[in-house]
């Protein structure tokens, strides 16, 4: 107890050998993973040996002396928590960002995972998992139940920034749209192509630059017109009709199919009255629409 109690005192040099305070750590970190937080969070890691006391930590979890759904006190993964916070001062102490960043995001804890991201320029360490970043602020409980506008505010600046790195070519978005569809995530793939041709950025930027960030990005989404058509199908019909308009880069036949998303969608919104005259019309799709009696495309004004 009597090395403990320097919790308390400022120590820029320390009157005991490092290996006393290694001993103290070793002996909370197996006995009282909430006494050794607070030592942790008071005592300077110049005290002791980093690496030391990381690869007890590490042992923990390697061995399963401590597990994400293991009960303490009444709260379901409390020590794994406690475990890889430690862990993730420790690795940031001894100069190893990238590990820190993977237990803060195994934390979900999204601010500091993001402010080590943008400080360290990290992003191409998350870049494997591209999922787990778009859900670093997201619980399941939202997951399961939250509205389209919570899951749009809680993911936008990891979109945004997500669509900052497209443009420097460090996060490619072949490699976010593979990945969100290979979770099965419509509504996140959504957020993020809406962004790319939105050209949303975090950076403030002159409006020239901004107008070739723009321009930048909706190439990026052209290269991938076929998932853009059928991701604005699904969640917003006017900029399907705006993409519709201006790109050329989607396969004819997958639109033109009568059974596909993207038909069906603008054969509802071709009975809307609005529409019933507008000049809009799709001359490079030719949708037959023999239902409506029309050869021309649902939106033809003929």
């Amino acid at each position: 107890e009597a090395v403990t109690g320097v919790q308390t005192c400022a120590l820029p040099i320390s009157p005991l050998p490092s290996t006393i305070y290694e001993v103290v750590l070793g002996h909370y970190i197996a006995t009282d993973r909430l006494r050794l937080k607070e030592l942790l969070d008071v005592w300077p890691p110049e005290l002791f040996g980093i690496k030391t006391v990381t690869t007890a930590l590490e042992n923990q979890l390697k061995y399963r002396e401590v597990r994400e759904d293991s009960v303490e006190d009444g709260q379901r993964g409390r020590d794994w928590r406690i475990v890889k916070e430690c862990l993730g001062k420790l690795y940031l102490a001894d100069g190893r960002p990238k590990d820190a960043l993977k237990c803060y995001m195994q934390l979900q804890d999204a601010d500091t995972a993001m402010t080590l991201i943008k400080d360290y320029h990290l992003i191409d360490a998350v870049a494997e998992d591209i999922p787990g970043l778009v859900l670093i602020r997201v619980s399941k409980e939202q997951i399961k139940s939250a509205s389209r506008k919570e899951l749009e505010e809680t993911t936008a600046d990891v979109i945004t920034l997500l669509v900052d790195e497209a443009q420097r070519g460090l996060v490619r978005p072949e490699a976010v749209i593979t990945q969100l569809q290979d979770k099965d995530m419509p509504l996140y793939l959504f957020f993020y192509i809406r962004a790319l041709w939105n050209g949303d950025s975090q950076d403030d930027k002159s409006a020239e630059a901004r107008e070739r960030m723009l321009v930048e990005s909706r190439a990026h989404v052209e290269q991938f017109a076929d998932v853009a058509i059928q991701a604005f199908a699904s969640y917003d019909r006017a900029l399907l009709m705006e993409f519709l308009k201006s790109s050329t880069s989607y396969t004819f036949e997958k639109v033109r199919t009568p059974s596909s998303l993207v038909h069906l969608t603008l054969l509802t919104i071709s009975r809307q009255p609005k529409y019933a005259r507008n000049e809009i019309t799709y001359q490079n799709l030719s949708i037959s629409t023999p239902r409506l009696g029309r050869q021309n495309g649902p939106f033809s004004s003929s």
